[in-house]
């Protein structure tokens, strides 16, 4: 029997070791909205183009055999340090790809701090070092 709709978008997100936080950021909906699919509670009717192509199936009348997968042939989801890391490195690839956001974050990390009024750092000065071991 073909899964339901919900369990087919949980589960090609969950192959694609995706968060239903990194779904939702991709379709520009909020987590609760990927949650309410997920479980049945409305169906993605505008979204359904985006999140076949995001997931990388058929989610129309359809479904492909391999979403029928009983649940322990799926991969185990990501640890949270693996999740960890990977959120480190979308961040980093962010600020590589704009150095302001580095002189954002570090405004906000040194107001965080309470270190009073911070010193304003320029792309040109800003030395970005992620200590891969953290």
């Amino acid at each position: 029997m073909p899964a339901n709709l919900g369990t087919r978008i949980k589960r090609a997100r969950e192959r694609k070791r995706m968060t239903q936080e990194d779904l939702a950021s991709q379709l520009g909906v909020h987590r609760r909205t990927v949650d309410n699919w997920e479980n049945g509670r409305s169906a993605p009717k505008n979204r359904l183009g985006a999140l076949e192509e995001v997931l990388g199936i058929r989610l129309s009348s359809e479904p492909p055999t391999e979403l029928d997968e009983p649940e322990e042939n799926l991969p185990p989801p990501a640890s949270k340090e693996d999740r960890g890391k990977a959120a480190r490195e979308r961040v980093l690839a962010e600020i590589k790809r704009d150095p302001e956001l580095a002189v954002m974050i570090l405004d906000v990390i040194a107001r965080i701090r309470g270190s009073g009024e911070p010193e304003r750092a320029s792309p040109q000065n800003v030395d970005i070092d992620i200590d891969e071991t953290a």
